[in-house]
């Protein structure tokens, strides 16, 4: 949710100092007694500030035209990259890794203890942080002075929120928008491809690794399920949520197609050689596939790339 208005406490503080710098200046010799100068200046000067409901519930207030954004999350990088704003970030996380100008600016944080006295020399006029266990930061990252805006979509309709929510606050609305109808576009070409793939007998049963030692998985309600969804999977978990599983019950549920994201640190050939896999369809069928954890678990604008992998996977193209 973003509205626009006038923050008239801060046209007045700028309004003031104005007055003074002019009295000094330009009448040091005679002083400055015109009170109706100070009317005149707060008629020119308005100070525009747009007002922002984060994902967290929060509203922030962030003051026009914003130049310098401190990005912790990887994410939220990409996506200000892509509204053509990386000339304005001057902070990042140590797991930022694109684009590949990301390497020449100045690491803030880990990801998870940000460096308050760094981001705070940095003077950023916006800094976006997200949820999970940055959350505990948000109070020490407000102390910076400057507003902290907390992006932390959980499915698609809320990435799309998400890139409209920081084009708002850093000027880029109309990027924004260019990039949310580009990228449904690209998700209904996918969603159609697949289809025109799917006949009577496709079930698409698939598992989706994302940890391992021990084995956890994805079921409902992630953003990973949603995107196996459109690629034309069916996720053989009936849980919701992030789930602990067990070899066994992988076993048993005999998936046509097993997935696992790079961050897993599984391999195709490790996954295949596990004690009871041999039997499994999709190690039979060859359908082992890894994906590139950075396109299927981070909720930026490469997250279609991430699709079309699964897509790919799924039809063997």
């Amino acid at each position: 949710m973003v509205r626009r208005n006038r923050n008239r406490l801060m046209r007045m503080v700028l309004t003031s100092i104005f007055v003074l710098l002019l009295c000094a200046s330009a009448f040091a010799a005679t002083g400055c007694t015109d009170t109706n100068k100070a009317d005149d200046v707060a008629d020119i000067i308005e100070v525009e500030v747009v007002s922002i409901t984060d994902s967290a519930g929060r509203t922030v207030d962030v003051m026009q035209p914003v130049n310098r954004i401190i990005s912790l999350a990887p994410a939220n990088t990409e996506t200000l990259f892509e509204l053509g704003l990386g000339d304005k970030v001057v902070g990042v996380t140590t797991y930022d890794n694109y684009p590949e100008a990301v390497e020449r600016i100045e690491k803030v944080s880990d990801f998870i203890a940000p460096n308050i006295e760094v981001i705070t020399s940095l003077a950023p006029d916006l800094i976006l942080a997200t949820g999970g266990v940055q959350g505990e930061t948000i109070a020490q990252l407000e102390q910076t002075g400057a507003p902290v805006l907390v992006i932390d979509p959980m499915n698609i309709d809320e990435i799309m929120d998400a890139f409209m929510m920081i084009g708002h606050a850093t000027g880029a609305s109309s990027e924004a928008s260019e990039l949310v109808e580009r990228l449904k576009n690209d998700i209904a070409e996918i969603e159609e491809d697949a289809q025109s793939n799917i006949d009577d007998e496709w079930t698409g049963r698939s598992f989706l690794e994302i940890g391992t030692n021990p084995l956890f998985t994805v079921g409902g309600g992630t953003l990973l399920n949603e995107m196996l969804a459109i690629a034309g999977g069916q996720n053989v978990v009936q849980e919701s949520g992030y789930v602990a599983y067990s070899a066994e019950q992988v076993i048993t549920d005999n998936p046509e197609f097993y997935f696992a994201t790079s961050g897993s640190g599984a391999t195709e050939d490790e996954i295949k050689a596990r004690e009871g896999y041999s039997g499994i369809t999709a190690v039979k069928n060859g359908n082992v596939i890894i994906l590139d954890e950075d396109i299927v678990s981070r909720p930026g604008p490469r997250f279609v790339e991430g699709i079309r992998a699964i897509y790919d996977g799924l039809f063997r193209k």
